[in-house]
C-alpha cells in the first residue's frame, strides 16, 4: 500500500471516528434499538456494529468516545451515548456523555423511544413494532402467538446462526430493508422467509437433540449440553415450554469451546409465569450477568467454577422464593 493510500485510509478512519458508530446487541431488541438510533443520529446501517453482552464485559473491544451503545452492558470507557434496561447494568461511576437507563422497561428500544420521541417525532411510526420488541424481549407472548409467529417473531427467529460474521451482514441488511420498507414488507422477502423456515426446522431439531441432556427437577427443566460431543442446534427456554407447558422455569447450560466460556440461559415459563417467584435478572446479576424478571443469562469464564455457579442457580430456582 502506497503512502497516499495509507493517508486516505487514515482520513477515512478519522472521519468515521468523528461520526461514531451504533453498537448494539444481536437480538430483535438490539435490531430495533439500532434502527431508532439510525433515525435519531442520521447514521446508516453500515455504521452499526453487532456484539454480544459477554464481548463487552470481556473488556477487549475498543470503544470510541463518539459511539452510541445500546442494548448492551455499559462500557468501561467513555462513550457518547448508552441506553439499556437489563438489571445487570449499573449507573455507578457513569462516564457517558448522555444515557438512558430503565431496568423496569420491557426493552432497550422502549427506553430509546421514550427518550427521543418528543424531539424526533418521526420515530413514532415504530410504536407498533416496539410493542413486539417489548413482547419478544420479555417473552410475553401467548402460546398461540408462539406456535403461529407473526412477522416480527419471524424476523426475530432469523437473526442468529453459527456464523457470526454472516449474521452481522444479515443484521445490517435487515436494518436497511426495515428502514426502507418496514417490517411487513421485509418479512415477505424470499430470503427472509427461507431463513425463517430453516430456523423453524432447527428449532424442531433442537427439541429432539437435547432429549439426552434434559431432565426435570421440582418443576425446573435442566438442559446441560457441556459434555455433548456433536454439534447441537441452538435454542433457548421458550422452545422447551411449548412442550412442557406446566414447567415453572428452565436452565440451559452450554460450553462455548472457541471462547472458553460457559453460557447459562435461564427463563421462566411465559405460559405459566405466575408460578415462578424468582427474579431471574437479579439472580443472573449475582453471577456477573443480567436480564429481566422472567429471563436472563450469564457467561462464566474459565477462572470460575462453572459447576458451582450452575448448582447455585438450580437450587434457587427449585426453592422458588422471592
Amino acid at each position: 500500500m502506497t503512502d497516499e493510500e495509507n493517508l486516505q485510509k487514515l482520513n477515512e478512519l478519522n472521519e468515521k471516528m468523528k461520526r461514531g458508530r451504533i453498537i448494539t446487541h444481536s437480538d430483535f431488541d438490539g435490531l430495533f434499538s439500532a434502527l431508532l438510533m439510525c433515525e435519531v443520529t442520521g447514521l446508516s446501517p453500515d455504521d452499526v456494529v453487532v456484539m454480544e453482552p459477554w464481548e463487552v464485559r470481556k473488556g477487549e473491544f475498543k470503544f470510541w468516545a463518539s459511539d452510541f451503545v445500546v442494548d448492551l452492558p455499559r462500557p468501561d470507557m467513555p462513550v457518547k451515548f448508552w441506553a439499556d434496561h437489563h438489571t445487570g447494568d449499573s449507573l455507578d461511576n457513569m462516564e457517558c456523555n448522555d444515557f438512558a437507563y430503565d431496568s423496569h422497561a420491557p426493552s432497550a428500544a422502549r427506553v430509546i423511544f421514550k427518550k427521543f420521541v418528543k424531539d424526533f417525532p418521526q420515530i413514532a411510526k415504530y410504536e407498533r413494532d416496539l410493542e413486539w420488541a417489548d413482547k419478544i424481549d420479555t417473552a410475553s407472548y401467548s402460546l398461540e402467538e408462539y406456535k403461529n409467529p407473526g412477522v416480527h417473531s419471524q424476523i426475530s427467529l432469523t437473526l442468529r446462526s453459527l456464523d457470526k460474521e454472516w449474521d452481522k451482514d444479515y443484521f445490517r441488511t435487515l436494518l436497511k430493508a426495515i428502514l426502507d420498507k418496514g417490517v411487513e414488507e421485509t418479512s415477505k422477502n424470499m430470503f427472509v422467509q427461507a431463513k425463517f423456515q430453516y430456523k423453524q426446522r432447527m428449532v424442531k431439531r433442537y427439541r429432539e437433540s437435547i432429549q439426552p441432556y434434559l431432565r426435570r427437577e421440582d418443576g425446573v427443566l435442566i438442559v446441560d449440553t457441556r459434555e455433548a460431543e456433536n454439534y447441537l442446534p441452538k435454542g433457548n427456554s421458550i422452545h422447551l415450554f411449548s412442550e412442557f407447558t406446566d414447567a415453572r422455569a428452565a436452565v440451559i447450560i452450554s460450553k462455548n469451546k472457541f471462547e472458553d466460556i460457559t453460557l447459562v440461559h435461564v427463563g421462566e415459563n411465559p405460559f405459566f409465569k405466575d408460578k415462578n417467584k424468582v427474579h431471574i435478572g437479579n439472580l443472573m446479576r449475582t453471577f456477573g450477568g443480567g436480564g429481566h424478571k422472567g429471563v436472563g443469562g450469564c457467561e462464566i469464564g474459565s477462572d470460575v467454577d462453572a459447576e458451582e455457579v450452575f448448582q447455585k442457580i438450580v437450587r434457587v430456582l427449585k426453592k422458588n422464593e422471592k
